[in-house]
């Protein structure tokens, strides 16, 4: 009898550890999700804030057309802002807080920032501020607009 008791007392202590557990695993896959939704509302928040200043300076749209501006560093801070947010874009994917959905239509967004000459004079005054892995990736766009310069 005594070792029923044992037996059963310890089968529960089982099931309670691992309905614990699938308890843990539910709310940390809760929380991950919600830090992704987070990253994401930050990144399109940040997005919304440059075309804002864009609206209000229309000039510098024109820059993400490609031409250039008279005023070169309200140019150069507009592109930095831009490349400032392709990095944390770029992080945001790098640790999985972006899906691959999301990621894919903004890398054609890249694509066509890298494409603008001014973009690329750009990169090369800044790219030694960032670290190697993004200073890769952003030369293998560039390099890809070189080689299919339709992208």
């Amino acid at each position: 009898m005594k070792d029923t008791i044992n037996l059963l007392i310890s089968t529960l202590a089982l099931l309670v550890a691992i309905g614990s557990g699938a308890f843990v695993a539910v709310q940390v896959r809760a929380y991950l999700r919600q830090l992704r939704f987070d990253a994401l509302s930050r990144i399109l928040e940040v997005n919304r804030q440059l075309l804002l200043v864009g609206f209000e300076h229309p000039e510098l749209l024109t820059v993400l057309e490609g031409q250039t501006i008279a005023d070169f560093r309200m140019q150069k801070r507009y592109f930095q802002m831009w490349l400032n947010q392709v990095h944390l874009m770029w992080l945001a994917h790098k640790e999985n807080l972006i899906d691959e959905t999301y990621w894919d239509g903004h890398s054609r967004d890249f694509i066509s920032l890298a494409n603008l000459e001014n973009f690329k004079t750009h990169w090369e005054g800044a790219k030694t501020y960032y670290e190697g892995e993004f200073r890769v990736f952003v030369d293998s766009l560039i390099q890809a607009t070189t080689q299919s310069p339709s992208l």
